[in-house]
């Protein structure tokens, strides 16, 4: 199985509320609200692709997930039945299971990806 690091969409997760607010500086006039989590669904206007469940109109669906992320990666063994027998990974690499890849939406073609974590 190969390496597939999936901090790029962490990355855009957490920086595309900021691009957002700073691209609408007239926001700042409006008044402050807070944002509910989940957004309304309307029939006829979402793709059922990849599992989307979106479509029943009124229902409140998620707009955020929340996941623990195991590195699977070894940077300094590998090659053995422990470690399914893949080479060591290079430093700060993050080996996510396909269900990883599919809980945050990622292709799994995409094979590399950016992200951004934190130890807990």
């Amino acid at each position: 199985m190969a390496t597939r690091p999936v901090s790029y969409a962490l990355l855009v997760l957490t920086t595309l509320p900021l691009a957002l607010a700073t691209s609408f500086p007239h926001r700042a006039l409006l008044q402050t609200c807070q944002p509910s989590g989940t957004i309304a669904g309307e029939s006829g206007s979402c793709s059922t692709e990849n599992d989307s469940e979106c479509c029943q109109d009124g229902r409140r669906y998620r707009t955020t997930a929340t996941a623990t992320v195991v590195d699977e990666c070894d940077s300094k063994h590998g090659c053995d039945e422990e470690h399914n027998f893949e080479p060591p990974c290079a430093n700060n690499i993050v080996d996510g299971s396909p269900a990883v890849w599919k809980a945050l939406g990622l292709d799994t073609d995409d094979g590399v990806v950016p992200v951004t974590w934190s130890d807990a």
